[in-house]
């Protein structure tokens, strides 16, 4: 499913009940193509983790891929490193 969420993963979060992430701190990622077409679902699934109550605590972010099945550009994993970095800072 480009652009959003699995199907399956949308299924499990819409029959959460309310408040099950309530306090909890997260953030979200996804994979993309280099495209100027693209869609967010790190986005909707921050979206959907604040409405259950959780707190996030940092920006979504974004890894490239190379073509619809990977794998990483290179950096990429340099990138998601620095990120778990910074975020482990504020946990």
């Amino acid at each position: 499913n480009g652009w959003k969420p699995s199907v399956a993963t949308m299924t499990v979060m819409n029959e959460l009940p309310e408040k099950t992430f309530q306090g909890i701190r997260f953030t979200t990622f996804d994979t993309r193509m280099k495209s100027f077409l693209h869609g967010d679902a790190k986005d909707h699934m921050a979206k959907k983790i604040r409405t259950l109550g959780g707190k996030p605590i940092a920006k979504p972010k974004e890894f490239f891929v190379r073509g619809k099945d990977g794998p990483l550009f290179d950096g990429e994993i340099a990138k998601a490193r620095l990120w778990a970095r910074q975020i482990s800072g504020k946990a």
